[in-house]
This record gives C-alpha cells, sequence and structure tokens, in this order.
C-alpha cells in the first residue's frame, strides 16, 4: 500500500469518526477516562500500601525469632 492510499484511508476514517460522534459522547468519554484513571492511581496505591504493610509485619516476625 503506497503512502497516499495510507493517508487517504486514515484521513477519510479520522473525518467520518469526528463527523459521527456527539460532542455528548466526546465528553462522557473523557469523563469515563478521568473516572478510569483516577481510581487507578487510587488502586495502585491502595496495592503498595498493603504489600509495604505485609513485608514491614514480616519482616518484624523474623526480627523476633
Amino acid at each position: 500500500m503506497e503512502m497516499d492510499a495510507k493517508l487517504s484511508f486514515f484521513t477519510g476514517w479520522l473525518f467520518t469518526t469526528v463527523s459521527t460522534i456527539t460532542l455528548m459522547g466526546f465528553f462522557q468519554a473523557a469523563l469515563m477516562g478521568l473516572a478510569g484513571g483516577f481510581f487507578g492511581l487510587l488502586g495502585k496505591e491502595l496495592y503498595y500500601y498493603i504489600k509495604a504493610e505485609i513485608k514491614s509485619k514480616l519482616n518484624d516476625e523474623s526480627k523476633t525469632k
């Protein structure tokens, strides 16, 4: 496939996508992405906190033996 064909295919897809999406749909997708990103970061921090707590408890137990 030549570069001109790839470019025309991509721009056709882009214009079709842009012309069929509504503004409300765009805002809903952005809001879902923002909420998903926030809860993803929150879950990651919670995982690292629990992991550190478990490691500290295991280290405390091994020092007392």
